[in-house]
């Protein structure tokens, strides 16, 4: 068997390659996105099976696994109101969550997905609320909602200019208005959106939130203040996927029941939209 010796300059050619690939190996996984903790598209079949398997936790109001609608898979959460101002949702405990210890997350992102068929009807409302323990109660963090145009009221069948905006609503912070800017939600169309929320650190005023839809970042909040000497403890340890819906400032009562659908829910550490690199910073407040 003849064995046929390298060069010196084949060897270090070899070496080299060897570094380039395992620099390529080493750089891909240094910048991957960390994947999501929490994920689900709701294949569930019914609220009390999505319950008992965790980590979804509780549920109020009208809130359903439906077939009507689907982003993937076949099935997907609906959430509906009757006539009068109610709440609905599924919520979701983060991680390790103990009743009253505090110790869920500081900084998440939250990403779903939401339908609105052609008869949604519509006022004020509220999107899916974070909230925390604090004094062994349930507080609700500022969260995004929609506030539609003339008198808040909606029109059925239409995609009427409404606003977003971050609304403050803990007892310490409500009425704030962090960030705000005009959308118009489409009907039988899934729209993607994806929340950050950074609560401060106590004393200052390091806080953070933005909002992207459809992957484009449309809102966001900076040097804000979400936990106040009052709530020092208060950590982000449930979801409520749903939301409330309020007929504050319309002429009355909703004319007609309304439903949505939310699908391709996450939870994660890290930004999980398809752009890795953040679009270029709009000024906080209204776009």
């Amino acid at each position: 068997m003849i064995f046929m010796m390298k060069s010196n300059s084949s060897r270090y050619a070899d070496i080299f390659r060897s570094i380039v690939i395992a620099g390529i190996v080493m750089f891909q996984a240094g910048t991957a996105s960390a994947a999501p903790w929490f994920q689900d598209s709701l294949e569930w079949s019914n609220i009390n099976e999505a319950i008992s398997s965790g980590p979804w936790a509780t549920r109020d109001g009208d809130v359903s696994i439906s077939t009507d609608h689907a982003a993937s898979g076949s099935r997907s959460l609906k959430v509906c109101y009757g006539g009068v101002e109610a709440q609905s949702y599924l919520s979701l405990d983060m991680p390790g969550v103990v009743f009253g210890n505090n110790n869920g997350k500081t900084h998440i992102f939250l990403r779903w997905k939401e339908l609105r068929p052609t008869n949604y009807d519509w006022a004020g409302e509220k999107l899916n609320r974070i909230v925390g323990h604090f004094a062994n109660e349930y507080v609700t963090l500022d969260y995004p909602m929609v506030w539609w145009a003339d008198g808040y009221q909606g029109t059925s069948g239409t995609n009427g200019p409404g606003v977003i905006e971050l609304f403050g609503n803990s007892q310490y912070s409500n009425g704030a208005i962090h960030y705000s800017f005009p959308y118009s939600i489409p009907r039988n169309t899934w729209v993607t959106f994806e929340l950050e929320m950074k609560l401060n650190d106590m004393g200052q005023s390091n806080g953070e939130s933005r909002l992207w839809i459809n992957d484009v970042l449309k809102g966001q909040v900076t040097g804000a203040t979400f936990r106040y000497s009052q709530n020092a403890a208060f950590t982000m340890d449930r979801i409520w996927m749903g939301g409330w819906w309020s007929p504050a400032g319309g002429p009355g009562p909703n004319p007609a029941p309304t439903c949505r659908y939310i699908d391709d829910v996450s939870v994660s550490d890290t930004r999980s939209g398809s752009i890795s690199v953040a679009a270029p910073n709009p000024p906080s407040g209204i776009l």
